[in-house]
């Protein structure tokens, strides 16, 4: 499926996938997530990535995000995969989210079903 620009501004991009199945309920549910977070004090910005690593929504600029999600993928399957080593992998157990943190930043990628939410805070 081919990605279509929702809004060609400068600065922040959002996309949509031309063969979705999300209803329209999922996805005002996820503009009502995207929204409470930008209201909360430190936000920074967010991703919302595919299972195959698309950037389908995001408040970066395009390259920008295309380029933080292959790492963050790469992060996710390697945590993956040292949990895995460390405490045994059931196909039941698998990572939710993955946290990093240091004095100035804070992010998190969590995955959902087929979809991962990555927020950066202060």
């Amino acid at each position: 499926s081919s990605l279509t620009p929702l809004n060609p501004s400068k600065g922040s991009q959002r996309y949509k996938t031309q063969n979705t199945m999300a209803s329209q309920g999922q996805i005002n549910e996820v503009e009502e997530t995207i929204n409470e977070l930008r209201k909360q004090s430190g936000f920074k910005s967010y991703l919302i990535l595919n299972s195959e690593g698309i950037v389908v929504s995001s408040s970066l600029q395009h390259e920008k995000a295309v380029q933080l999600s292959a790492h963050i993928l790469d992060l996710y399957r390697k945590s993956k995969e040292c949990i895995g080593d460390l405490c045994g992998y059931d196909e039941e157990s698998t990572v939710e989210s993955v946290r990093l943190r240091t004095k100035g930043c804070e992010m998190i990628a969590a995955q959902h079903g087929r979809y991962m939410l990555v927020v950066a805070q202060e």
